[in-house]
């Protein structure tokens, strides 16, 4: 619901009286002019704006010098509105508006609330915005000012209420400044005046607007007062405004406003503010044709009026140029033109004699520089002659297949793009890649590098607004990576003669192998006992195993690009009916504990037991020891029976699980 009691709001925060806390209380303001004081009281509702009228009020002034003196006082009886009727002429628009005002607010009563309240708030408007209404509706009275320097007090007395009495102080009241004033013209033909009414909402309660035209006289525009009316959904800091839509294009119109304060008297004028109104250019531009003569090219004009009550008011034509729809315009030529032409021929030349493709627009502008313009034309003459081809095509691939190809644009001007192509074989079809047209001289493709072929050849094609095509540019040959393993070897036989093991193999058919090796594994570990390049090896004898089991073979091929495959892995089980000697044997004489320690490294096989032989000086050797269980573990011994002063030599076997005997190692020799 529109804030209606705004104005009330700013009459009791200007106001300096002193009411009592009764809900009955009503507000009493006054406004001091040299000679006169004007009294006012404010209704709170509808109620009470129809018990004055019906009733009146009584208005006392203190005695002189005495303001707690009402008994002496001056008194004022106000005839209610409705007996004043009879000896009114209605004729009298004020007066007749005091008539239907007291209609509303009777007819208001018996409705709802929302009524009551629209029915208080015009009563309440009409009454403020106008001196005379003031008086008229018994809402103030006009008196004397009093002699007395100090102050003096009133007492306002209305039907059913408490008397409320005001204290006021016998100074001149001041007139508020009003807010600035700011101008704008609004969508060419609207002016719109805007100023803060918030910032005086305390002082005026309404505005009127004054307009004059060029160097006339100022009149009022508004039939009755502007009040800044806001919704509650509006921001509290939104400026008021006025839209003035009633102009004629070339004139200046000068505006300013003063306030109308709560009493109906006239405030401060606001500054001046000019608005002037644009000749606006009232046309409708278009292209009508483009021909081509040679460089030439004739554009044809046409411009017809919008509103035919209104001139065509069109001074100047703009023609611009463009190889773009929408950027990219250029201005090729301005002119001149007689009031009322329509008709306009430009000529303007070409860089092409054909195959030129752009894009037309024509401004047109008013003497004061409105405008208007013709949608873009697109005109373009067919070229037969083919661009030149792209130079300097390089192709780069990464690991993942990547392709990234680049070149040097021709120097043609009218390029649409390129056409990339590609094959496998230079030899065969190729096939275009792109999918549409490009100025880009960059190119990514991606390419499926788990294919047999490394070579991929491109060669680029451009193409220009006619979709003529060039000649190939240079082919060129990209190398993929290779990411395919060779072929696999295989084994065919795998032989044991002797003490040798003879084999035979099928090396990889792959062109780009680099080199093979031989590999032997066994439990103990994996040797590479022989390499070679290409086809050199297809047989080989391995004499140099030592004892296993098993003996696994396999072939390991790796290419160029580091690629490699291996041959399935060929066993072959050994049995040759011993174990090989014991390792890292040791004799170290120990004359403190008056023995020798004989120590040894564990086989990798499975012991059963260790038999230890003994030589003294040139005598032979003899088994001393025989170990088992659980000393098999400690692989040392203490030879205790030894004597001082003698050269002794050992040798130590071991019996496997499986029941074979190890070599013999060399003796080891050591004095005590």
């Amino acid at each position: 619901m529109l804030r209606f009691i705004v104005f009330i709001t700013g009459l009791i925060c200007i106001s300096n009286f002193a009411v009592s806390q009764n809900n009955n209380a009503f507000p009493v303001v006054s406004h001091l002019t040299k000679d006169s004081a004007f009294i006012k009281w404010i209704p709170k509702d509808i109620q009470m704006f129809n018990v004055v009228l019906e009733n009146g009020a009584r208005v006392t002034i203190s005695a002189e010098n005495n303001r707690n003196d009402f008994e002496n006082g001056f008194k004022i009886d106000l005839e209610p509105v409705v007996k004043k009727w009879e000896k009114w002429d209605l004729s009298n628009e004020k007066l007749d508006r005091i008539h239907e005002i007291q209609f509303g607010i009777q007819s208001a009563l018996a409705h709802d609330k929302t009524a009551q309240d629209y029915a208080f708030t015009i009563a309440s408007l009409e009454a403020s915005l106008s001196f005379e209404m003031n008086l008229l509706s018994d809402l103030m009275i006009a008196i004397p000012r009093p002699k007395s320097t100090g102050s003096f007090a009133v007492k306002v007395e209305i039907k059913g209420y408490e008397p409320v009495i005001q204290i006021i102080e016998n100074k001149t009241s001041k007139i508020g400044e009003v807010p600035k004033l700011i101008g704008k013209v609004d969508r060419k033909k609207i002016a719109t005046i805007s100023w803060n009414a918030d910032s005086v909402v305390t002082e005026y309660l309404g505005f009127q607007i004054e307009r004059k035209i060029d160097n006339g006289k100022f009149e009022k525009i508004l039939t009755s007062p502007f009040v800044n009316f806001k919704t509650n959904a509006e921001k509290p800091d939104r400026l008021a405004s006025y839209r003035d839509e009633k102009l004629e294009q070339g004139k200046t119109y000068t505006y300013k406003i003063y306030g109308i304060n709560y009493f109906g008297f006239k405030g401060k004028y606001s500054n001046e503010v000019k608005i002037y109104l644009p000749k606006l250019v009232n046309a409708t531009v278009n292209i009508d044709t483009v021909e081509s003569k040679g460089y030439e090219r004739e554009i044809s004009v046409s411009l017809m009026k919008e509103i035919d009550s209104l001139p065509l008011l069109v001074n100047r034509l703009v023609l611009m140029r463009s190889d773009s729809l929408l950027i990219n315009y250029n201005v090729v030529e301005q002119r001149m033109i007689k009031p009322n032409e329509t008709k306009i021929l430009f000529k303007t030349t070409s860089l092409l004699p054909s195959g030129d493709r752009n894009y037309f627009k024509v401004f047109a502008f008013s003497p004061d520089n409105d405008t208007a313009y013709s949608t873009p034309y697109y005109y373009f003459t067919l070229d037969q002659e083919p661009p030149k081809a792209v130079s300097n095509l390089k192709g780069l691939i990464d690991s993942l297949g990547h392709v990234t190809l680049s070149w040097t644009k021709p120097k043609d001007n009218d390029l649409q793009g390129y056409r990339v192509y590609r094959a496998n074989l230079k030899t065969e079809e190729f096939v275009e890649k792109t999918t549409s047209l490009k100025l880009e001289t960059i190119y990514l493709d991606t390419l499926n590098l788990n294919t047999l072929n490394n070579d991929i050849y491109y060669f680029v094609v451009s193409v220009d607004q006619n979709y003529n095509n060039s000649p190939n540019s240079d082919t060129i040959l990209v190398i993929k990576p290779d990411t395919i393993p060779p072929s696999e070897p295989f084994i065919i036989s795998l032989r044991k003669v002797d003490v040798k093991i003879d084999m035979e193999w099928q090396n990889s058919t792959s062109k780009d192998v680099e080199k093979s090796y031989l590999l032997r594994k066994t439990d103990l570990q994996t040797d590479t006992i022989l390499s070679w390049k290409k086809d050199e090896y297809s047989h080989f004898i391995d004499s140099t195993f030592a004892f296993s089991k098993d003996i696994n073979y396999s072939i390991l091929s790796v290419d160029q690009s580091k690629n490699q495959t291996s041959s399935k892995s060929r066993s072959l089980f050994i049995e040759p009916g011993f174990r090989p000697a014991l390792q890292q044997v040791k004799a170290v004489a120990d004359r403190s504990n008056k023995n020798i320690v004989i120590s040894w490294l564990k086989p990798q096989t499975e012991v059963f037991q260790y038999f230890i032989y003994r030589k003294k000086g040139d005598g032979n050797f003899h088994l001393i020891e025989t170990i088992s269980n659980a000393s098999l573990s400690n692989c040392n011994f203490q030879d205790k029976t030894v004597s001082i002063s003698n050269d002794y030599e050992y040798l130590i076997q071991y019996q496997s699980q499986d029941g074979f005997r190890s070599l013999k190692h060399e003796p080891v020799k050591v004095r005590y």
